[in-house]
């Protein structure tokens, strides 16, 4: 079993990581995958006892799980928590420009009266400063305590205390002429206005999220006993009537029964022009209904729409963690003991050359206090936030942050062709007769075999009988061979209808009408065999249009390095002529369903990370196989969930956009990691003083805490880039 929770509490990286260690370590089937970036964290579980113990082990640790919290309410939630932010850093930044000016007044040559540069004055403000702050000490010494482990929280209250402390003690025992109060107090305003930056810049990495369930409307009009009433939209049942009129958001997903429409789907598909709906066409939740008055009937509610399952795919990909992320947070887990020895190491080194201990506090604390983990925390997880909600606003769904990253590592993309690079909507061209039979012969035995199928070339043959109104007959002893096609029996006649391959197996000779079957297959339409009694009856070619803009797509993944390939259950004759014509070198033809996966897996042991891309039940395996299935929405349910990206339009171009968008992403979160490792690594030694003993350059400690706290923002802001991105 699997649960998405809001977690409530997390200052940086290292609260994720304390979580995840704590909890990861019972084993016995429980894990748990923290997005400090996102507040959540997506729990794997046997038994509601395992769940039980991790929510226990969280609110231990210092922290607030909300398991039943909506979405709506986590939003409500985290703008109380902004606002309660904004105010205690006003609140701080009251004291703290004070305690500034007192303290360094003087030294700017600002004549101040003695009364206020009174050491006590100066306590009392830092003392309120650190009362206002006092979450990071407590949660610094929660994550020492009770995860036995250090934080960001941990570095900020040894670093802050240490000059609290220090000038505490200076006031009585004289250790020097200055004291820290004012670097105590400026430091925790400074990290606590970079905390507020950093939650505003991650509220709006959210933003996707939340503008989804913006889409959906709160009521709707129903008709209920003959009578329309307004309801709450959550108190709306399957089967149920809803008046939409122009203007309207549509409630839940459904099926007109009564008049027609344009309606906006942009939304949800992308797809910017409106689209035109008549009676027995379905309709999507949260679009909206531009013209005309219609009434549908409801088939999708609650969690089931397909507005919240966009919405639950896109919290669970924000939630999980690509490869790269999980190298990040190993050197986070040992990141903050490091800074700690680092700092200690340093002020030692400078207390052994003969620096005063005054000397040697500024330095153990300007190291603390620069030192960044939330930064190497924040470089992944908000670029795939970002990356997923970008992705989902353009009718793209990836489900998980893995994906994003194996994209960049692929080269070999696998098209199914029917459904995928055609329409899906194959139509008979042609249908030829031999020995004696007539051509409404030929459909009468087609149509006959394949009445009860739902397979695209059935449908197509049912439609010509029906356009020719043909009588169909019963048959009996019914097999369906897969991927090849059925067998059956009238009266004592046996039946066959299928491929070449099937006509073989059941030796009826198909010698005498190859030239027919080539010609139709040199241009591209497949063949369908029908034997009555091993003798070849006829032939029934059937083609299926090229979408619009699959020649363009191929053409442009081409164009950027990738290498195309078609797979088809299709003779080679009629799959060589469609790859022709879309201009694909590479063909797998005769592959039945259950072997996809298998030439799939001949791909990848070449050493190739290997795409797929399908819409059909037999596509599934083969999405499975695959290091990234895409998956087309139009398809079936299977495969959409063997899919690891979803594409909602069924546009073969937004293949194009998804790897265009996974390749901006990841570059996002290259940036990052290139910034947070960076910056440690060229601010940690400043702050440790290696330039004074030749330049005389020392690292103020209020300037190491602006510096820490605008690297996180950075990081942030270079994730929202992603939305500014054209895909």
């Amino acid at each position: 079993m699997k649960i998405n929770v809001k977690i409530s509490g997390m200052h940086c990286a290292s609260c994720a990581l304390n979580i995840e260690k704590s909890i990861n370590k019972l084993g016995s089937g429980i894990k748990i995958n923290v997005n400090f970036a996102g507040d959540n964290a997506i729990i794997e579980y046997n038994n509601e006892a395992d769940l039980k113990k991790a929510y226990e082990i969280i609110t231990s640790l210092g922290y607030h799980v909300m398991q039943e919290m909506s979405n709506e309410d986590h939003m409500h939630m985290h703008e109380d928590n902004i606002q309660k932010m904004q105010q205690s850093l006003i609140y701080t930044g009251i004291l703290a420009i004070p305690l500034a000016v007192i303290t360094m007044g003087p030294m700017l040559g600002l004549k101040l009266p003695d009364f206020l540069t009174n050491s006590y004055l100066q306590l009392i403000l830092a003392t309120f400063i650190v009362a206002f702050n006092r979450n990071f000490y407590i949660n610094g010494f929660n994550s020492v305590v009770k995860a036995k482990s250090a934080s960001m929280e941990t570095l900020v209250a040894l670093g802050t205390g240490a000059a609290y402390i220090y000038s505490v003690l200076n006031i009585f025992l004289k250790l020097s002429e200055e004291s820290y109060f004012e670097t105590a107090g400026l430091l925790l305003f400074f990290i606590a206005l970079g905390e507020y930056f950093e939650a505003v810049a991650k509220r709006r990495s959210g933003d996707a999220i939340k503008k989804l369930l913006e889409l959906q409307p709160s009521k709707a009009v129903v008709i209920r006993n003959g009578k329309e009433i307004t309801i709450k939209i959550g108190e709306i049942k399957k089967g149920e009537l809803i008046i939409i009129k122009p203007g309207q958001k549509l409630p839940v997903d459904g099926v007109i029964i009564d008049g027609y429409s344009s309606i906006d789907e942009s939304m949800i598909t992308g797809e910017s022009l409106p689209i035109d709906k008549k009676k027995g066409d379905s309709v999507i939740g949260g679009t909206i209904n531009k013209s005309g008055t219609f009434t549908f009937k409801a088939v999708k509610i609650g969690s089931e729409t397909l507005l919240n399952q966009i919405v639950r795919m896109v919290g669970e990909a924000q939630a999980s963690k690509a490869p790269i992320q999980r190298m990040a947070d190993k050197i986070s887990s040992i990141f903050v003991p490091s800074v700690l020895i680092a700092g200690l190491f340093s002020a030692i080194i400078w207390l052994v050359l003969g620096q005063s201990l005054y000397f040697a506090t500024k330095i153990f604390i300007t190291v603390l206090v620069i030192s960044c983990p939330c930064a190497l925390g924040l470089a992944t997880p908000t670029a795939i936030m970002v990356g997923t909600g970008k992705g989902a606003e353009n009718g793209i769904l990836i489900k998980d942050a893995e994906s994003l990253e194996k994209i960049n590592k692929a080269k070999i993309i696998v098209f199914d062709k029917t459904g995928t690079l055609t329409k899906g909507e194959p139509i008979v061209n042609k249908v030829y007769s031999y020995a004696g039979f007539s051509e409404g012969d030929i459909l009468r035995i087609a149509g006959s075999l394949e009445h009860n199928s739902e397979h695209p070339i059935a449908k197509a043959i049912i439609k010509k009988c029906k356009e020719e109104k043909i009588e169909l007959f019963t048959v009996t002893h019914f097999e369906n061979v897969p991927g090849m096609g059925i067998i059956a029996l009238y009266k004592t006649q046996k039946l066959t209808l299928g491929n070449a391959a099937l006509m073989q197996i059941n030796n009826a000779d198909t010698s005498i009408i190859d030239n027919d079957a080539m010609t139709a297959e040199h241009k591209g339409e497949t063949i369908i065999y029908v034997a009555v009694d091993k003798k070849i009856a006829g032939l029934i070619s059937v083609s299926d249009e090229i979408k619009s803009e699959s020649k363009e797509a191929i053409s442009v993944l081409k164009r950027a390095g990738y290498t195309i390939y078609m797979i088809t259950g299709d003779n080679e004759r009629s799959a060589k002529a469609v790859a022709n014509n879309l201009g694909i070198n590479h063909v797998l033809a005769h592959v039945l369903p259950d072997k996809k996966g298998e030439a799939i897996k001949r791909l990848q042991k070449e050493g190739s990370t290997v795409i797929m891309v399908g819409d059909g039940v037999n596509d599934a395996v083969a999405l499975t196989q695959s290091d990234i299935g895409i998956a087309l929405g139009s398809g079936t349910d299977v495969a959409i969930e063997a899919g690891n990206i979803v594409l909602v339009k069924s546009s073969v171009f937004d293949v194009v956009r998804a790897l265009h968008l996974g390749e901006i992403t990841f570059n996002k979160i290259r940036q990052n990691l290139f910034w947070a490792f960076f910056y440690n690594i060229l601010c940690i030694p400043l702050a440790g003083g290696i330039l004074y003993p030749s330049f005389g350059i020392l690292l103020n400690p209020v300037i190491a805490g602006i510096a820490m706290s605008l690297s996180s923002v950075t990081v942030v802001t270079n994730s929202l880039l992603i939305r500014k991105a054209r895909i």
